[in-house]
């Protein structure tokens, strides 16, 4: 790995120096921690500020997601080949997902989301029945620290994301009955509610001081959803082909929305932001804060590469067979 890591005080003291085009001077003073997810030399680890932590037992997997509160570091991985979750690190103890929620082995589980709020760590996903009717074979559930909720049971899995608010939990999904085929919404706690009686690709779900928002595509169009003023906002186009990870994020400063569904360009609001690196094209993922602009940026061609950037300046990159798949920021 290459790595060019600048120290954060210097980089944003180095940045209040700097002018927008406008001349105003960009007020971006704070400082902060970021992590990055991923993988190196088949390892599942992360990145605090440049520095490398590999993740106990984690030969062969990809750290998929990374999370932070309370000084407490929470890190989901799976196989190269999987995108559901398998395990996930709580400060440094690997737990395996099955065992976690006591799930048995004979048993098809597919975790597909996780959430942590006030310590208490969320997942939402399917386990199978094998013995029930094939109509009920998949139940559809979120667990509290390893305690089950069932929501719903259909005949084939649909993703499902999770969002926790005020100890109000969300699931969004698409769920399926014989008798009134697709139904697009989410379960609040257990009371479902729906958008549309259709099928949609789901993105992730957030919250912001403005409400819970859910990402999803339909007619090739990127539109989200605010649950607390039960409103549909288009976002704009989506291209093919489909990607298999959507994510919409806020900036905890001030409530702008940024999306971003691997392609070479993400939204700020419904704005487009034209991603004009040509060596790193896509957008893999980004945060905001403050205004602040985290982002990683991957290669569509040859040998697949990485890099992390801070408001446009290169801070760290990764190739070689290495991962950056997430990240997270704390101010400080």
């Amino acid at each position: 790995m290459r790595t060019l890591f600048l120290s954060f005080s210097f980089l944003f003291i180095f940045l209040i120096s700097c002018k927008q085009d406008d001349g105003d001077p960009l007020e971006k003073t704070n400082s902060y921690d970021v992590y990055l997810a991923g993988s190196e030399n088949l390892q599942a680890c992360y990145w605090k500020n440049g520095v490398k932590t590999v993740l106990p037992n984690g030969n062969n997997l990809i750290a998929r997601n990374i999370f932070v509160e309370n000084n407490n570091v929470y890190a989901t991985a799976s196989t190269a080949l999987y995108l559901v979750i398998e395990y996930f690190w709580k400060n440094g103890t690997r737990y395996d997902i099955a065992q976690y929620l006591n799930i048995p082995n004979n048993v098809t589980v597919n975790i597909h989301d996780y959430k942590v709020e006030n310590n208490d760590i969320y997942f939402s996903g399917y386990i199978e029945n094998p013995n029930a009717p094939v109509s009920e074979r998949y139940e559809l559930c979120y667990w509290k620290n390893a305690v089950k909720v069932s929501l719903h049971k259909q005949s084939f899995v649909m993703d499902s994301k999770i969002d926790v608010v005020n100890s109000q939990v969300y699931v969004s999904t698409s769920k399926y009955d014989p008798v009134s085929g697709y139904n697009f919404g989410y379960f609040q706690n257990t009371t479902f509610h729906s958008i549309a009686p259709e099928i949609y690709t789901l993105g992730n779900m957030v919250h912001s001081n403005n409400g819970v928002y859910i990402l999803y595509q339909k007619n090739l169009k990127l539109y989200q959803f605010n649950i607390a003023s039960q409103t549909e906002t288009l976002i704009g186009p989506y291209e093919l082909p489909f990607a298999n990870t959507m994510e919409i994020t806020p900036d905890p400063s001030n409530n702008n929305l940024y999306t971003n569904y691997k392609v070479h360009y993400y939204y700020k609001n419904s704005v487009q932001v034209l991603n004009s690196d040509q060596t790193y094209p896509t957008v893999t993922t980004l945060k905001a804060y403050d205004d602040n602009i985290f982002i990683v940026k991957e290669t569509t061609s040859g040998p697949k590469s990485y890099n992390f950037l801070i408001n446009n300046i290169q801070t760290q990159t990764i190739g070689n067979g290495g991962f950056f798949t997430s990240l997270f920021v704390v101010k400080n």
